[in-house]
């Protein structure tokens, strides 16, 4: 009875086995004739625009690098993808931003970038100033001005502050100028912060009597800083203050009065803004010194002395310009009896040619 269990099972694990095994299955060539559909490149547009949306820093500072090689109405397109750097905090991508802004002909963003101007990176606050100087952007005033009568101790420098200086002397923005004067007047106030204060009253117009006359007793006052006389002096002659020239040539005399040698060499600079500030109010007495400068054994004094003949657009220095153009041994104080000649006679600069020393 067991044996013939065994003989009937054995039989129908086989059957089923073969059954089993004659099923059809999946048909793996079924579809080998038909061409798989090739997924469509996204263009470069589309790949930027989600770089600068889920990328980070460095991806995303590629990308704009990338904006700045379009053509400008494919830079258009990304302009609302854009606006979300405008949140983020990285200084290298608030950088980067900034400067492709500087860039680009459109000005769509540039106002919203004064954002930027409250960065804990003073990198970035340049960048802003920057370009605010660059697009004209006068938004920027309001902040510096704020940022100048609250947050600057003019006893400590910052990076940033001349900068902020150049924007307020670009705009010629004259709101500032009598809170800085009693700056300039604050014996605390940091010789730097002074020069810059005294090149921004260069740019105001219709400036006050008292301004004009402080800034004179910088020049004469031996106390004060070289950098700031110097300065003082520079400012007067581009405002045309005719009084400041009796002062001035008070000052040069003492100088040349100087017998250590060591001593003039202190004052070089100095005696140097006085001569170009000369120069400016068209003194008389100036002429002269400059001819003799011509004649120093030191080029950098030959070289200045030209340069402020130049200056004077007097055809009486031609001669001497023309034999320093040929015969000086410095190649400098050559180019700089070219430039002087192209002045005096009104012609237009020649491009340079290469020249052996």
């Amino acid at each position: 009875m067991r044996s013939r269990t065994l003989v009937f099972l054995v039989p129908f694990f086989l059957i089923s086995a073969g059954v089993f095994a004659q099923s059809p299955g999946p048909d793996k060539n079924k579809d080998k004739g038909k061409k798989e559909q090739p997924k469509e490149e996204k263009t470069e547009i589309e790949r930027i625009k989600e770089t600068l949306h889920y990328g980070h820093g460095e991806q995303i500072v590629l990308a704009i690098k990338r904006i700045a090689k379009l053509e400008e109405q494919d830079q258009k397109k990304v302009i609302k993808d854009l606006r979300v750097l405008l949140t983020n905090k990285d200084p290298l991508v608030q950088r980067a931003f900034i400067n492709l802004l500087s860039k680009v002909k459109w000005n769509d963003l540039d106002k919203d970038i004064l954002v930027f101007f409250d960065s804990p990176s003073s990198p970035v606050v340049i960048a802003v100033l920057s370009h605010s100087r660059k697009k004209n952007i006068r938004e920027v005033l309001p902040r510096i001005q704020t940022y100048l009568k609250e947050d600057v101790d003019y006893k400590k420098l910052a990076g940033k502050i001349d900068e902020m200086f150049l924007v307020l002397t670009h705009f010629k923005d004259p709101t500032m100028v009598d809170f800085l004067l009693e700056k300039l007047k604050d014996e605390k106030t940091l010789p730097t912060y002074k020069i810059y204060i005294i090149r921004y009253y260069s740019e105001i117009q219709n400036l006050s009597q008292e301004i004009k006359d402080y800034i004179l007793t910088r020049v004469s006052d031996e106390d004060e800083d070289l950098g700031v006389r110097g300065t003082s002096a520079y400012t007067l002659s581009k405002l045309q203050y005719k009084p400041a020239s009796e002062v001035f040539n008070k000052e040069l005399d003492k100088l040349e009065a100087l017998e250590d040698v060591d001593e003039k060499k202190k004052f070089f600079k100095f005696r140097l803004k006085l001569l170009a500030s000369l120069t400016q109010l068209g003194d008389p007495k100036v002429k002269n010194i400059l001819v003799e400068m011509t004649k120093s054994n030191d080029a950098s004094t030959r070289k200045a002395a030209i340069v402020h003949l130049g200056d004077l657009r007097d055809k009486q220095f031609i001669n001497l310009l023309e034999y320093k153009e040929k015969n000086d041994p410095s190649k400098a104080v050559r180019k700089s009896a070219t430039e002087a000649l192209i002045k005096i006679r009104g012609e237009k600069p020649k491009k340079e040619k290469a020249e052996s020393k």
